[in-house]
């Protein structure tokens, strides 16, 4: 897939995507595509299994996402 960086924006993108009047975003498609329009400082991320969407601040809280799906019995999504 395709690795994109808008500087002007500063938005990392990568796989298929469309990014409209965003900034500061990280955007990772692995299947699909993901359209982001008017966000700000986002961590977006679609797998085939999962999605993912977070404030880039709160991305340290991912692990804490991992125990809650282990502690379910929904490990097959990781």
């Amino acid at each position: 897939q395709m690795c994109i960086r808008d500087s002007g924006d500063n938005n990392a993108a990568k796989g298929d995507n469309v990014v409209m009047d965003s900034k500061d975003n990280v955007i990772v498609s692995e299947g699909g595509v993901i359209a982001a329009v008017g966000v700000e400082g986002l961590v977006i991320v679609h797998t085939p299994k999962a999605t993912l969407v977070c404030k880039k601040e709160d991305a340290e809280k991912v692990r804490d996402v991992v125990e809650k799906l282990k502690e379910k019995g929904l490990e097959q999504y990781l």
